[in-house]
């Protein structure tokens, strides 16, 4: 399933389909969004647990370099990395949760029968309640990522929002604000941490795989393959800095769905993050490949 996160705000701007201005297009370009930044969130979140997994074989190869490893000094370096690791698995699997409820709460503004669409939010917010208690209790988000407590301004529910839709937002906003605020926490948590990481990949890797073959002797059999390491080497960085333009998205993310369901937000901010979410999803594309 596609549309993930940012169906937030697609599916919640159907809430006013009888009696607000909005249009269809600016439905369409909402769902848009929403599918353009989700993809780019699951290939990120993939390229960075395979840099997570390369620094540490990075810093394993030069270690045994020096002088032959043990079984405890290659547990002291993989331990944490799967740490990490088992963090950002966690973290796809919220996305896909909160896509899952903002794909019911369109269901829930469009049906004529709800029931069904009150009983699966409810299976929902239990596993999304699980998987980010999980996440809380990572010693890594304990000592590096804030809480949300008293950081989210809880949006008032727009009058034009009816029925069991109104219900289940005056229910459950205030905690789906803090879901998107832990989000943004952790991918600015991914980013700082996958820098100095990036470094050591980066400066090892050269060495190893482009200067060593370039300045030997030897002529380079696989011409392709070395350029294919140049590249991927240099462009590198690009995981951790598009890491922090995903935190800084699901911010404006997370500040629209509090303007939507008040009936303050306006087409300009859509479209804006719609190109937010279109430039993300380029880079993503590009470190997939």
């Amino acid at each position: 399933m596609k549309r993930y996160l940012s169906l937030t705000l697609a599916s919640v701007l159907f809430v006013t389909f009888t009696t607000s201005c909005k249009s269809t297009k600016e439905f369409a370009t909402l769902a848009q969004a929403g599918t353009s930044y989700t993809t780019a969130m699951d290939r990120l979140l993939l390229a960075t647990q395979e840099v997570e997994i390369d620094s540490t074989s990075e810093r394993l190869l030069q270690d045994d370099t020096a002088s032959n490893l043990s079984v405890k000094q290659y547990r002291n370096l993989s331990d944490p990395n799967e740490q990490t690791i088992k963090l950002i698995a966690l973290l796809r699997t919220h996305v896909k949760l909160l896509s899952r409820y903002f794909g019911l709460l369109q269901e829930l503004a469009t049906s004529n029968a709800p029931g069904r669409a009150k009983t699966s939010i409810n299976g929902v917010i239990d596993n999304l309640n699980s998987v980010s208690k999980e996440i809380h209790g990572s010693s890594l988000v304990q000592a590096n990522v804030k809480s949300g407590a008293g950081l989210i301004t809880s949006a008032i529910i727009s009058g034009k929002i009816r029925g069991a839709l109104k219900e289940e937002l005056n229910a459950r906003k205030d905690t789906i604000e803090k879901e998107l605020f832990l989000q943004e926490e952790l991918l600015k948590f991914l980013s700082t941490e996958l820098t100095g990481e990036l470094a050591v990949i980066k400066q090892t890797r050269e060495q190893r795989l482009v200067i060593f073959p370039l300045t030997s002797e030897t002529p380079i059999a696989n011409a392709d393959g070395w350029i294919n390491n140049r590249r991927t080497i240099l462009t590198m960085s690009l995981v951790s800095q598009e890491l922090n333009t995903a935190s800084n998205s699901v911010k404006k993310l997370r500040e629209a769905f509090g303007d939507l369901v008040s009936d303050k937000l306006t087409l300009d901010r859509v479209n804006s993050l719609l190109d937010d979410f279109d430039s993300l999803l380029t880079i993503a594309e590009k470190l997939k490949s």
